[in-house]
Protein backbone atom coordinates (compact mmCIF):
# COMPACT_ATOMS: atom_id res chain seq x y z
CA UNK A 1 0.00 0.00 0.00
CA UNK A 2 1.01 3.45 -0.82
CA UNK A 3 1.46 6.24 -3.20
CA UNK A 4 3.79 4.46 -5.24
CA UNK A 5 1.64 1.19 -7.47
CA UNK A 6 4.98 -1.86 -7.03
CA UNK A 7 3.72 -4.52 -10.14
CA UNK A 8 5.91 -7.49 -11.15
CA UNK A 9 7.32 -8.11 -14.54
CA UNK A 10 5.16 -9.18 -17.73
CA UNK A 11 6.81 -12.86 -17.98
CA UNK A 12 9.68 -14.87 -16.61
CA UNK A 13 12.55 -15.45 -18.93
CA UNK A 14 14.81 -19.05 -18.61
CA UNK A 15 18.24 -17.06 -17.61
CA UNK A 16 16.62 -15.13 -14.90
CA UNK A 17 14.95 -18.43 -13.87
CA UNK A 18 18.12 -20.21 -13.97
CA UNK A 19 20.00 -17.48 -11.92
CA UNK A 20 17.32 -17.28 -9.25
CA UNK A 21 17.61 -21.33 -8.88
CA UNK A 22 21.56 -21.40 -8.20
CA UNK A 23 20.91 -18.43 -5.47
CA UNK A 24 18.29 -20.62 -4.31
CA UNK A 25 20.86 -23.35 -4.22
CA UNK A 26 23.09 -21.47 -2.33
CA UNK A 27 20.54 -21.00 0.50
CA UNK A 28 19.38 -17.38 -0.53
CA UNK A 29 15.77 -17.39 -0.01
CA UNK A 30 13.40 -17.14 -3.02
CA UNK A 31 11.52 -14.05 -2.39
CA UNK A 32 8.62 -12.79 -4.99
CA UNK A 33 7.96 -9.79 -3.20
CA UNK A 34 10.95 -7.91 -1.47
CA UNK A 35 8.34 -4.53 -1.49
CA UNK A 36 6.50 -6.58 0.84
CA UNK A 37 6.95 -7.64 4.56
CA UNK A 38 10.77 -8.97 4.14
CA UNK A 39 13.22 -7.43 1.71
CA UNK A 40 15.79 -10.42 2.27
CA UNK A 41 16.08 -12.99 -0.71
CA UNK A 42 16.26 -13.46 -4.51
CA UNK A 43 13.32 -13.20 -7.05
CA UNK A 44 12.34 -10.80 -10.20
CA UNK A 45 12.80 -7.26 -10.16
CA UNK A 46 9.50 -5.21 -9.55
CA UNK A 47 8.71 -1.76 -11.03
CA UNK A 48 6.77 1.05 -10.53
CA UNK A 49 4.73 1.58 -13.38
CA UNK A 50 0.68 1.93 -13.68
CA UNK A 51 -1.43 1.75 -17.02
CA UNK A 52 1.93 1.17 -18.95
CA UNK A 53 3.10 4.54 -17.52
CA UNK A 54 6.21 4.66 -15.02
CA UNK A 55 5.46 6.11 -11.79
CA UNK A 56 8.54 8.91 -10.94
CA UNK A 57 8.40 10.26 -7.22
CA UNK A 58 7.31 13.34 -8.70
CA UNK A 59 4.09 11.71 -10.27
CA UNK A 60 3.50 10.03 -7.12
CA UNK A 61 4.18 12.20 -4.01
CA UNK A 62 4.73 15.93 -5.62
CA UNK A 63 2.02 16.17 -8.13
CA UNK A 64 -0.41 15.66 -5.77
CA UNK A 65 0.38 18.50 -3.91
CA UNK A 66 1.99 21.09 -5.57
CA UNK A 67 -0.84 23.14 -5.04
CA UNK A 68 -0.21 23.48 -1.21
CA UNK A 69 0.89 27.06 -0.19
CA UNK A 70 3.63 26.16 2.06
CA UNK A 71 5.44 24.46 -0.87
CA UNK A 72 7.73 25.91 -3.13
CA UNK A 73 8.90 24.10 -6.31
CA UNK A 74 12.05 25.49 -8.68
CA UNK A 75 12.74 24.05 -11.77
CA UNK A 76 16.05 24.04 -13.37
CA UNK A 77 17.62 24.73 -9.88
CA UNK A 78 20.85 22.85 -9.06
CA UNK A 79 21.64 22.05 -5.69
CA UNK A 80 25.06 22.08 -4.00
CA UNK A 81 25.34 20.61 -0.95
CA UNK A 82 22.41 18.81 0.78
CA UNK A 83 22.50 19.91 4.72
CA UNK A 84 22.59 16.76 6.81
CA UNK A 85 23.45 18.93 9.53
CA UNK A 86 19.78 20.48 9.47
CA UNK A 87 18.21 17.03 8.74
CA UNK A 88 19.83 15.62 11.74
CA UNK A 89 18.81 18.33 14.16
CA UNK A 90 15.47 18.30 13.16
CA UNK A 91 15.53 14.75 13.64
CA UNK A 92 14.85 13.38 10.02
CA UNK A 93 15.58 10.03 9.76
CA UNK A 94 17.96 9.11 6.69
CA UNK A 95 18.22 5.70 5.42
CA UNK A 96 20.56 4.36 2.81
CA UNK A 97 18.67 3.04 -0.43
CA UNK A 98 20.92 2.36 -3.08
CA UNK A 99 21.19 -1.42 -2.74
CA UNK A 100 17.53 -1.20 -3.76
CA UNK A 101 16.97 -2.47 -6.85
CA UNK A 102 17.77 1.13 -9.06
CA UNK A 103 18.13 0.03 -12.48
CA UNK A 104 21.30 2.71 -12.44
CA UNK A 105 22.80 1.15 -9.99
CA UNK A 106 24.63 -2.14 -8.67
CA UNK A 107 23.34 -3.91 -5.53
CA UNK A 108 26.47 -4.88 -3.61
CA UNK A 109 28.62 -2.09 -4.43
CA UNK A 110 26.72 1.15 -4.62
CA UNK A 111 25.79 1.10 -0.88
CA UNK A 112 29.49 1.56 -0.19
CA UNK A 113 29.90 4.33 -3.00
CA UNK A 114 26.46 5.89 -0.94
CA UNK A 115 28.25 5.57 2.36
CA UNK A 116 31.11 7.37 1.90
CA UNK A 117 28.86 9.99 0.22
CA UNK A 118 27.03 9.96 3.48
CA UNK A 119 30.43 10.52 5.46
CA UNK A 120 31.89 13.25 2.97
CA UNK A 121 28.40 14.98 3.95
CA UNK A 122 29.08 15.03 7.26
CA UNK A 123 27.34 12.36 9.24
CA UNK A 124 29.53 10.55 11.53
CA UNK A 125 30.12 6.69 10.95
CA UNK A 126 28.05 5.11 13.40
CA UNK A 127 25.42 7.65 12.26
CA UNK A 128 26.01 5.91 8.33
CA UNK A 129 25.49 2.23 9.96
CA UNK A 130 22.38 3.04 11.89
CA UNK A 131 20.86 4.38 8.43
CA UNK A 132 21.82 1.28 6.97
CA UNK A 133 20.97 -0.58 9.84
CA UNK A 134 18.50 0.60 12.68
CA UNK A 135 16.59 3.48 11.04
CA UNK A 136 15.09 1.09 8.37
CA UNK A 137 14.46 -1.50 10.37
CA UNK A 138 12.14 0.53 12.57
CA UNK A 139 11.45 1.98 10.11
CA UNK A 140 9.37 -1.19 8.48
CA UNK A 141 8.51 -2.40 11.83
CA UNK A 142 11.10 -5.38 11.36
CA UNK A 143 12.64 -7.09 14.03
CA UNK A 144 16.18 -6.18 11.51
CA UNK A 145 18.58 -4.02 11.97
CA UNK A 146 20.16 -4.61 15.63
CA UNK A 147 21.60 -7.67 17.93
CA UNK A 148 19.99 -7.89 20.71
CA UNK A 149 17.73 -10.79 22.00
CA UNK A 150 14.49 -10.81 19.59
CA UNK A 151 16.05 -9.60 16.35
CA UNK A 152 16.37 -11.92 13.42
CA UNK A 153 20.33 -13.06 13.31
CA UNK A 154 21.44 -11.55 10.12
CA UNK A 155 24.77 -10.82 10.72
CA UNK A 156 27.58 -9.16 8.24
CA UNK A 157 31.24 -9.86 9.37
CA UNK A 158 34.23 -7.38 8.82
CA UNK A 159 37.58 -7.44 8.82
CA UNK A 160 38.13 -3.83 10.63
CA UNK A 161 36.08 -1.34 12.79
CA UNK A 162 33.96 0.87 10.63
CA UNK A 163 33.25 3.34 13.49
CA UNK A 164 37.04 4.55 12.69
CA UNK A 165 36.04 4.56 8.68
CA UNK A 166 32.84 3.48 7.22
CA UNK A 167 35.15 2.40 3.93
CA UNK A 168 35.23 -0.73 6.24
CA UNK A 169 32.35 -1.91 5.47
CA UNK A 170 33.71 -2.70 2.07
CA UNK A 171 36.15 -5.38 4.43
CA UNK A 172 33.02 -8.23 4.35
CA UNK A 173 34.76 -11.38 6.10
CA UNK A 174 31.50 -13.05 6.30
CA UNK A 175 27.77 -12.86 5.99
CA UNK A 176 25.24 -14.71 7.73
CA UNK A 177 21.31 -14.81 6.93
CA UNK A 178 18.56 -17.05 7.56
CA UNK A 179 20.86 -19.54 8.95
CA UNK A 180 23.14 -19.51 6.35
CA UNK A 181 26.66 -18.63 6.17
CA UNK A 182 28.60 -17.30 3.54
CA UNK A 183 32.27 -16.65 3.74
CA UNK A 184 34.52 -14.45 1.28
CA UNK A 185 35.09 -16.78 -1.19
CA UNK A 186 31.15 -17.06 -1.17
CA UNK A 187 30.65 -13.31 -1.28
CA UNK A 188 33.04 -12.99 -4.09
CA UNK A 189 31.41 -15.47 -6.35
CA UNK A 190 28.25 -13.58 -5.61
CA UNK A 191 29.78 -10.33 -6.90
CA UNK A 192 31.08 -11.71 -9.80
CA UNK A 193 28.01 -12.78 -11.06
CA UNK A 194 26.65 -9.39 -10.04
CA UNK A 195 28.77 -7.43 -12.09
CA UNK A 196 29.20 -9.83 -15.19
CA UNK A 197 25.31 -9.69 -15.68
CA UNK A 198 25.48 -5.90 -14.96
CA UNK A 199 28.35 -5.45 -17.85
CA UNK A 200 26.62 -7.91 -20.15
CA UNK A 201 23.40 -5.75 -19.39
CA UNK A 202 25.30 -2.95 -20.61
CA UNK A 203 26.46 -4.47 -23.78
CA UNK A 204 23.74 -3.36 -26.03
CA UNK A 205 24.49 -4.31 -30.35
CA UNK A 206 23.85 -1.05 -32.36
CA UNK A 207 22.57 -1.90 -35.63
CA UNK A 208 24.51 -0.26 -38.19
CA UNK A 209 22.25 0.99 -41.61
CA UNK A 210 23.97 -0.85 -44.71
CA UNK A 211 26.00 1.36 -46.46
CA UNK A 212 26.37 3.85 -43.33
Amino acid sequence: DGELPVTDIDGPDPICDAFIDGAAGLGIPRNPDYNGATQAGVGYFQRVIENGRRVSAARAFLHPVKHRPNLDIRTNAHTQRILFEAFMARGVAIMTGTDANVPVRVPGFSLHEEMAALQAAGMSPAQILASATSVPGDFMGTSTGQVRPGQKANLVLLRENPLEDIGATDAIEMVIIGGSVFNRKDLGQMLDTVKAANDASRTVPIPVAEGG
